[in-house]
């Protein structure tokens, strides 16, 4: 009787493991979903933030430019006496 009741037992105790590995397994795949979701999207703000930053730098050139092209206006005005250039 105590032989059948340790054989019951035992076959008890695989069927919690069997549970806890399926569960662990399940677990350790929806993790690496996850992960996997997680790495795409920072490699596609990354993309973005490169992007962005390559229009700015694009943007401070314009702006530098407009710069330099106000200034040579400004200074072909003030060289014209027929215009009174005023601050």
């Amino acid at each position: 009787m105590e032989q059948n009741y340790m054989e019951v037992l035992r076959e008890e105790m695989r069927g919690q493991f069997s549970l806890v590995l399926e569960g662990h397994a399940a677990l350790h795949t929806k993790i690496d979903d996850v992960r996997r979701e997680l790495v795409e999207r920072l490699d596609l703000t990354d993309f973005k933030v490169q992007v962005i930053s390559d229009e700015i730098k694009v943007l401070k050139e314009d702006v530098a430019d407009l710069k330099e092209n106000l200034a040579a206006h400004r200074a072909d005005t003030v060289a014209n006496p027929r215009y009174i250039v005023r601050e």
